[in-house]
C-alpha cells in the first residue's frame, strides 16, 4: 500500500472524531506525518475543516530552530487557525524531560526564538507569540524555583 492509500484509510478513521479516532491519533506520532506528501495532508485538512488542520499538525515534525517546511506550510495556509496554532505549540511541550522545569522551557523558547526569525510573516507572527508566552512562564517558572516549587 502506498503514502497515500494509507492515509485515505488513517484519515477516514480520523475524521470520525471518535473516541477511536482520538486514541489513534495519540498513537501516530509526528513521524508518521513525514511518510505522507504535504499535499495530501494539505487537501484532506481542507476538505475536513475546522478540525481537520489541527489533526495534521498533530502529525508533523516541529522540533527544529528552523520550522519543517510541511508545518511551514500548515502555518501559511491555514493563518490564524487556533487548531493548528496549538497542536503545534502543544507539540512542542510534548515529550519527557529530567531537571528543572526551567531549562524545558528555556530549550522551548530556544526553538520558538528560532521560528521568530522564519522568513515568512506568517510563520514569525505565530512564533513571536509563541515567545512571548514561553518568556512568561519562563519567569513564573524561575520564581516557583526561587521559591521550591518546581511545577
Amino acid at each position: 500500500m502506498n503514502p497515500k492509500e494509507s492515509w485515505d484509510l488513517v484519515g477516514t478513521a480520523l475524521s470520525r472524531m471518535d473516541g477511536a479516532a482520538h486514541r489513534l491519533l495519540l498513537a501516530l506520532d509526528e513521524s508518521y506525518g513525514e511518510l505522507i506528501s504535504t499535499d495530501v495532508l494539505i487537501a484532506w485538512a481542507q476538505q475536513h475543516l475546522p478540525r481537520g488542520p489541527g489533526v495534521v499538525a498533530q502529525l508533523v515534525a516541529i522540533k527544529s530552530t528552523r520550522l519543517p517546511e510541511r508545518a511551514r506550510t500548515l502555518l501559511r495556509t491555514f493563518g490564524g487557525d487556533r487548531y493548528v496554532y496549538s497542536a503545534i505549540a502543544r507539540q512542542l511541550s510534548s515529550g519527557s524531560w529530567t531537571g528543572p522545569f526551567s531549562g524545558r522551557l528555556k530549550y522551548e523558547l530556544q526553538i520558538a526564538e528560532g521560528w521568530a526569525q522564519d522568513p515568512d510573516p506568517t510563520v514569525r507572527t505565530f512564533a513571536r507569540r509563541l515567545v512571548k508566552g514561553l518568556q512568561q512562564r519562563l519567569e513564573q517558572q524561575y520564581v516557583r524555583e526561587e521559591e521550591g516549587r518546581y511545577m
